[in-house]
């Protein structure tokens, strides 16, 4: 008997030892995952490491001149919706300022989903903008969607808000969306010119998604494990129909949830179009 449990124990021991390094795989980022990125209507190589550590706000420009809003965290009721809203404390409004709207992925909240782009919260903090946690009801699958229209023009009225609280730069209003939320924001390549560029991280294309925007916004698409063959496919659809700025990153070895860490790079590729 004693000898049959020191084997047990000493064949447990083998196993834990073979499974560590599995392990440590799945708990974390893989340190060096295969990137390939491309730019513009082209196409290339290389890695985005962005420094993006919030240097937007509080410049010179021009700007809404709008006024009233209040700094740190709170909740705006636009368009029947609760909707979170982080200003930071040193906002001033006789200087230009950033927005961040974005748009979480199915299942997330809306406050919980903005909280990678906090101060508080965030290794990446976007020091210097505005964030609003759109408040999305709808899984967008397809761009006839009734429920992802008003999502749609509830996110217009986000930006209507922000431009007439704060005084919000000229083109300095980023939507960025992860998943399902990526899947919705590919719809503001139809317009209105409310909005100065998007970020779309993991999301589903609609191949019959309006593409007529004017003028045509810089688009920077992102994907992983889950949609990131579709890149291309995105990408080829948009400069057809004349965005010319387009960018993408593919983490090809890389789980779904990964691209939600690619804040620097999204505030780096941001900053760059003011």
């Amino acid at each position: 008997m004693g000898n049959s449990c020191r084997k047990f124990r000493i064949f447990l021991v083998i196993i834990a030892i073979l499974f560590l390094p599995y392990a440590a795989s799945c708990s974390s980022n893989d340190s060096s995952p295969n990137i390939v990125t491309s730019t513009g209507g082209g196409t290339g190589g290389g890695t985005g490491g962005g420094s993006g550590t919030g240097g937007g706000g509080g410049v010179n420009g021009s700007g809404s001149n709008g006024t009233g809003g209040q700094v740190g965290s709170y909740a705006a009721n636009i368009g029947g919706r609760s909707t979170p809203i982080y200003c930071p404390e040193s906002y001033d409004g006789s200087k230009v300022w950033p927005v961040i709207l974005n748009l979480p992925g199915l299942g997330d909240t809306a406050s919980n989903a903005m909280r990678k782009w906090l101060p508080s919260e965030s290794p990446y903090p976007a020091d210097g903008y505005i964030v609003v946690g759109c408040a999305l009801q709808s899984w967008p699958m397809e761009p006839d969607d009734v429920y992802a229209s008003a999502d749609y023009s509830y996110v217009l009225a986000c930006a209507d808000y922000v431009r007439s609280n704060y005084n919000i730069g000229t083109g300095m209003i980023l939507v960025c969306g992860f998943s399902r939320g990526a899947t919705l924001a590919y719809y503001f390549a139809a317009g209105p010119d409310k909005v100065d560029a998007v970020t779309l991280m993991d999301g589903k294309f609609c191949g019959n998604v309006n593409l007529s925007a004017t003028p045509k916004i810089p688009f920077y698409l992102m994907g992983s494990g889950m949609y990131g063959g579709q890149l291309n496919t995105a990408k080829s659809a948009l400069n057809n129909a004349g965005f010319s700025d387009v960018t993408t990153q593919w983490f090809e070895n890389l789980g779904h949830g990964w691209v939600i860490d690619e804040n620097p790079d999204i505030l780096s590729w941001f900053e760059g179009k003011w």
